[in-house]
């Protein structure tokens, strides 16, 4: 006998503002079955880029009725982007693969890393939603589905209102929607980007440890560099079996904040032969250099910015990512998502 459809949404809701604080998410949204299928898609102005992979009817309509959403909040569109686009198909393909569900897949690497390996420099949110019948999924339904589930995030209310409130990101800037489809299985990830840089020199992707790193670009008007975290976790691990699905994430521990040519840079557990790291500012363009720790890691280095001077709240705007290894070689999990970088 089949059973009542269901899906399950996980987002990642994450707090900026003020540098030295880890970036929360938190909680998850259940889709009512008897929920009803939209009668009509939303139309909003067109954007430069447009979907070019599978389910390219559901992934548009996604886009259009985000765009429709921020504009009835008094914000700006969202531009359709092919990297997170690709990012968000393969974590999808992923989880149906595995039959898993949430924000991170077997191979343990978490949201925001897959997205600046595979070549993003923004600032990375990610919402994921699962569909699951066994009375199969027909192929037009993909797209009443996957704006049902978009429909349940923009109803939700606070303070349970992640999925919510990162659609509705004011800085956000760029999104990419991932579909996978397999039977009655469906997943849906809305990646969202705050991407600030106008130009970019992103630092090497691997390097081994204590080896120097620079990382350089302009930001796009009104914003300005202020400061430059760089925040640490161990290499990702394979998750277990039947290990719960990961509901909610958080950006890693900061392990320094450097502002202007002030060095920053704390030990977090690990010995350095040189604390010194040189953020040189010039309006809106900025150059950081830094050692990388001293172990295997990856370090996620976090721009933050300001509109005006006036301005005291500090907002994330765009990142990159260093792997540190013994050898500097990318590891195979993570070589996986590096593959999605444009050639």
């Amino acid at each position: 006998m089949n059973h009542r459809p269901s899906w399950r949404g996980y987002h990642s809701s994450l707090w900026h503002g003020v540098p030295l604080l880890a970036l929360l998410a938190a909680g998850c949204a259940l889709l009512p079955a008897s929920a009803k299928l939209p009668a009509a898609t939303p139309t909003v102005a067109p954007v430069p880029a447009v979907p070019t992979g599978e389910w390219q009817a559901a992934k548009a309509a996604t886009l259009a009725a985000i765009n429709a959403a921020r504009a009835d909040a008094g914000l700006g569109p969202v531009a359709w982007d092919a990297t997170l686009e690709r990012v968000g198909d393969a974590f999808c393909a992923a989880l149906l693969a595995e039959a898993g569900l949430g924000h991170v897949a077997a191979d343990g690497v978490p949201p925001y890393l897959r997205a600046l390996l595979a070549g993003e420099n923004g600032f990375h949110r990610e919402n994921v939603a699962s569909y699951d019948s066994s009375a199969g999924v027909d192929l037009e339904e993909v797209e009443g589905i996957a704006l049902v589930m978009l429909a349940s995030m923009l109803a939700e209310t606070p303070p349970d209102d992640g999925h919510r409130r990162t659609i509705l990101e004011p800085t956000a800037t760029h999104l990419g929607v991932g579909v996978a489809v397999l039977g009655g299985s469906v997943r849906v990830a809305h990646e969202m980007s705050s991407r600030g840089a106008v130009a970019w020199r992103p630092p090497t992707l691997v390097v081994r440890p204590f080896d120097a790193a620079r990382l350089g670009g302009r930001l796009a008007r009104p914003w300005r560099p202020t400061g430059v975290e760089v925040l640490w976790e161990p290499l990702p691990e394979p998750r277990a079996p039947g290990t719960p699905p990961v509901r909610t994430y958080a950006y890693p521990p900061v392990r320094s904040f450097t502002s202007g040519s002030t060095s920053g840079l704390g030990p977090l557990g690990f010995t350095r032969p040189d604390d010194a790291a040189s953020l040189k500012l010039d309006g809106d363009a900025f150059t950081f250099v830094w050692k990388a720790g001293a172990g295997p890691g990856v370090e996620t280095i976090v721009v933050w910015a300001r509109r005006n001077a006036s301005e005291r709240a500090l907002t994330p705007i765009a990142s990159a990512a260093t792997v540190v290894t013994p050898d500097g070689t990318l590891p195979p999990a993570l070589q996986k998502w590096a593959a999605l970088r444009t050639p």
